[in-house]
């Protein structure tokens, strides 16, 4: 009676193991495994390269750091001595243009005195050559010349 009452129902087909395979899906899930294993090897390896290569490169930047602090003080330094020296030869500039100046300032009375000698030497001469008409034309016009020559 009992076999009566239950029914006979066939199970699902994806519910059903074959047996059909099995060496193939293991070998496949085998190669899976490797092949993630490969890839987080390969990934360590990478990862370990690049902190290496990462690590050079901040040895290198310290490095261009540190020579560019040398250069750095090297350049003040170098332009602290300039500026100095360009304040020492600009204070030496001033002394000469003052000695130049106080000389010129002594000799111009000097000079404007043998100028004004000078023009009442021509002055007289030509009072001279107009008093005196017996003297050529020519010889006026020469003394007028050798005047506004000098």
């Amino acid at each position: 009676m009992n076999n009566k009452l239950k029914i006979n129902k066939k199970p699902p087909s994806y519910l059903k193991r074959s047996s059909e395979g099995g060496l193939l899906i293991g070998f496949i899930y085998v190669l899976t495994f490797l092949s993630i294993l490969f890839l987080i090897i390969w990934q360590t390896f990478e990862s370990e390269s690049n902190k290496a290569s990462e690590q050079l490169i901040n040895e290198r930047l310290l490095l261009i750091e540190d020579q560019l602090s040398i250069v750095d003080e090297t350049n003040n330094d170098s332009l602290t001595d300039i500026s100095s020296s360009i304040q020492f030869l600009d204070k030496e500039i001033r002394k000469l243009w003052d000695l130049s100046n106080k000389r010129n300032k002594e000799n111009f009375p000097k000079f404007k005195k043998a100028k004004l000698l000078r023009f009442k030497v021509y002055f007289s001469k030509i009072k001279e050559d107009i008093n005196k008409p017996k003297k050529s034309k020519h010889q006026s016009n020469k003394a007028l010349k050798l005047i506004l020559k000098k």
